[in-house]
C-alpha cells in the first residue's frame, strides 16, 4: 500500500512538469516583432512638436500623480518628476511621474 502512494504521488508530482515540456513556446522572433507593433504604433500626439520643445507629452503616454494614472493636464504646478523615460530619437515622453509635497 506504501508503494501505490509513493508512486501515486511521484506520477501526479511529476505531471506539471511533463505538460511544460510539450507546451509550445513562442517564438524570440516572434515576441520582438510584436514589442516593436507596440512601440512604433501610430500615435495620438496630445501636443504637437516643434522645434523649441524638448519633450512631446503623447496620449499613449503613461502619466501618474502620487502613484496613481492621470492626465497630464491635472498635473499640478508645484509637482516634481520623480520618473521621465523618453524615447532617443523621437523625444516622446514614454513615462511621466510626479509627485506632490505635503
Amino acid at each position: 500500500m506504501t508503494r501505490f502512494v509513493l508512486v501515486l504521488v511521484g506520477i501526479v508530482g511529476a505531471l506539471p512538469a511533463a505538460s511544460a515540456a510539450v507546451a509550445p513556446k513562442a517564438s524570440p522572433a516572434q515576441a520582438a516583432k510584436a514589442r516593436a507593433d507596440r512601440l512604433f504604433s501610430q500615435e495620438v500626439r496630445a501636443t504637437v512638436a516643434t522645434g523649441n520643445e524638448e519633450f512631446v507629452v503623447t496620449a499613449t503616454s503613461e502619466v501618474k500623480l502620487n502613484g496613481s494614472p492621470c492626465r497630464f493636464k491635472d498635473v499640478p504646478d508645484h509637482a516634481e518628476i520623480t520618473v521621465i523615460e523618453v524615447d532617443k530619437d523621437t523625444r516622446e515622453v514614454i513615462k511621466l511621474h510626479f509627485r506632490t509635497k505635503k
